[in-house]
């Protein structure tokens, strides 16, 4: 017996020899038989097709599926066990089989959809049988976290041509109050607000109410606050007002000039007008006296009802305080207004509103009449001389008659008075004369300068003083 490389694979190989009549049985060391193997998708997406190939690790020479096909390949498209069988080209025969299921794919993303201010959100996507996924970020795993709101999306990979698709948008947390923020007047008025916020989160009202919905009979400002399966929460504010109509304008018109009436509602934007001229809009020009009203509606149903009355203005007549005039200073004179009228204001120049004025100075005095369609005034000027009466000859014996130098009409100031003897030498002087000279002074001529500064009035002349 020898040992040899008869098939020049590297191994020994036994020989079997008959020596002398004995058979000597050898065994020979061999590879064991090639096998073939199916490669190709084993899932069939949506009623889609795959494609299975026979594989071996020597050259084929034949091959038969359970189809019946004898190609290397064949494409299928309902699931079930598939087998094939080959013969290699030294004539080793080996089958395989493969088993292709059907799938429906599906994908959902599960986590909340309210981000919390300053917190992560974890995202998972759930799709069983799933091989792979890639979200809208460019992550590939299953879960993902996210920190601002947008809509995410994720696909999930089964197999060949074989995926499905899930989006989830997550927002900002939100609250919003709804409903007619105004009451109407009157007892038993109510409105209803309504607080809108994501799904999950819970209400709870300024008034304690727990509830979407709350009945508001009251002015004034209702606050719901939402809290969200995340734990953060957020606010809304709503004001509610019972609105007070007004109507303006003026109240008195006169002939030839209409006046403007206004309604108004504060607050409440699309009020509606209805006037008994039959107008609809806020405003109203009116030329005639009258009671006028208008009906003011606003929120569901809401009613209110306006009058203004609108008088005839009064026509102011013409008047005068007479012509101009010149008085004696000291003299006083009375301005006198026309009969007063109801409705009429008076006021004098000096800010006075009585039926007569005093004028005891010079100067333009004058009287204004305000009606309701009228305004007239008249002027009159007053001037002031000096009405004087000087005598020129005093008697100075003490008999109580012209004793003094008696100046009649020295009125409304001081008067200078200076007083000369023949030669030119003062005798006299005062600032404030009282008719009190001469019943001390020698007979004689004397020369006299009267003056009164304020003015600027002068008199000069000469006097006789007899004993």
């Amino acid at each position: 017996m020898a040992a040899a490389d008869l098939d020049g694979d590297g191994d020994l190989d036994l020989l079997a020899s008959n020596f002398s009549g004995y058979t000597v049985s050898v065994l020979i060391n061999q590879p064991p038989p090639p096998q073939v193997r199916i490669v190709g998708d084993s899932v069939l997406c949506n009623g889609g097709q795959t494609q299975l190939t026979a594989r071996g690790p020597v050259p084929i020479v034949a091959y038969r599926w359970s189809t019946g096909a004898t190609t290397a390949s064949i494409t299928v498209s309902q699931p079930g066990t598939y087998g094939v069988s080959v013969t290699f080209n030294e004539g080793t025969i080996s089958t395989a089989q493969h088993v292709v299921t059907a799938i429906t794919p599906t994908a959902r993303i599960t986590g909340d959809t309210v981000l919390c201010g300053g917190q992560a959100l974890p995202l998972l996507a759930v799709s069983p049988g799933a091989r792979s996924y890639a979200w809208s970020t460019g992550a590939t795993t299953a879960g993902i976290s996210v920190t601002q709101p947008g809509t995410y999306t994720v696909t999930a990979l089964f197999g060949t041509g074989c995926a499905a698709t899930a989006r989830i948008t997550v927002r900002a947390p939100t609250v919003l109050i709804t409903g007619n923020p105004v009451l109407c007047s009157g007892a038993g008025a109510s409105t209803v607000l309504t607080a809108t916020a994501a799904p999950g989160a819970t209400i709870r009202w300024s008034t304690g109410a727990t509830t979407t919905a709350l009945t508001v009979s009251q002015p004034g400002t209702y606050t719901a606050t939402a809290t969200f399966p995340g734990g953060c929460t957020l606010t809304a504010s709503q004001a509610v007002t019972r609105p007070v109509a007004t109507i303006s304008g003026d109240t008195v018109v006169c002939a030839g000039r209409p006046v403007q009436l206004t309604a108004a509602l504060p607050g409440v934007a699309n009020a509606t007008y209805s006037w008994s001229t039959g107008a609809t809009t806020p405003g109203i020009s009116v030329a005639q006296a009258g009671t006028y009203f208008v009906a003011v509606g606003y929120g569901a149903g809401c009613v209110s009802t306006l009058q203004l009355r609108v008088r005839a203005g009064l026509v102011v007549p013409t008047f005068s305080l007479g012509a101009d005039t010149t008085l004696c200073e000291g003299e006083a004179l009375v301005l006198r207004a026309p009969a007063r009228q109801p409705g009429v204001a008076y006021r004098w120049s000096d800010g006075s509103t009585g039926s007569t004025l005093r004028v005891t100075q010079a100067g333009s005095y004058s009287l204004q009449l305000t009606g309701g369609c009228d305004v007239r005034t008249a002027s009159r000027r007053i001037d002031y001389k000096a009405c004087l009466n000087i005598p020129n000859v005093v008697t100075a014996n003490n008999d109580g008659q012209n004793d003094q130098f008696k100046i009649q009409g020295l009125t409304g100031g001081n008067w200078t008075l200076e007083v000369f003897d023949r030669w030119g030498r003062k005798v006299y002087t005062t600032t404030a004369y009282q008719n009190n000279w001469g019943d001390q002074a020698a007979a004689g001529v004397y020369f006299y300068l009267l003056r009164r500064p304020d003015t600027a009035a002068s008199y000069k002349g000469w006097v006789e003083v007899l004993r």
